[in-house]
């Protein structure tokens, strides 16, 4: 039993190109510019959890015909494979506001990724997602967590007087942009047209 859980250890230090469903290994698309812009969709609010994973598998299996009997197992391990070879993550996001965004910060990410690798990912042909993820995790001091660091202050009020200064000459980058769905675009709209109204 240890030899076995040793052994699914040692899998994930391997940099997967392909995935096994049954008996057959599927081509996948492991490039880090894949990873990304599944990143950014997740953060789409037009689209559901089901729909947002159901794209993710269909761009990670490059569009293959997945039988019936292993879409379920192809869909944990589109998760497992975008977590880096985690099957289960745990998040803080219900308790907290997210710190950073995939659209919004992505410069301020691939300048700090690019930081901590020595090279320009952006430069290569081919960079594994899960390459990519590792040095994401080991950014050092950089703009981005310069960024992080200050959304955090404020999110927790623990702003110094020097850091509201910095906020106020930031704002465009600092301030992380709420995205809304359409329908709640709208409600927004509507509510501030009435408040101009009753203002007027």
């Amino acid at each position: 039993m240890l030899l076995k859980r040793q052994k699914k250890r040692m899998l994930t230090l391997i940099l997967p190109n392909s995935i096994k469903l049954g008996e057959k290994e599927y081509s996948i698309r492991s490039d880090y510019r894949a990873g990304i812009r599944l990143m950014q969709m997740f953060e789409d609010p037009e689209l559901t959890d089901s729909e947002k994973l159901f794209i993710a598998m269909k761009v990670i299996f490059k569009d293959a015909v997945i039988p019936g009997v292993y879409l379920q197992e192809a869909l944990e391990k589109t998760v497992w494979f975008l977590n880096g070879g985690e099957l289960n993550q745990t998040s803080s996001a219900g308790s907290q506001r997210r710190l950073y965004s995939w659209n919004q910060d992505l410069r301020f990410i691939i300048a700090a990724v690019d930081k901590t690798v020595g090279f320009s990912v952006r430069g290569k042909a081919f960079f594994h997602w899960w390459d990519f993820l590792s040095a994401f995790s080991e950014v050092g001091e950089s703009s981005f967590t310069t960024i992080v660091s200050q959304r955090l202050l404020k999110q927790k009020g623990k702003q110094t007087e020097s850091d509201i200064d910095w906020w106020a000459e930031n704002a465009d980058i600092a301030e992380l942009k709420v995205q809304r769905s359409k329908e709640e675009q709208n409600a927004v709209d509507r509510f501030n047209k009435l408040l101009k109204e009753g203002n007027g």
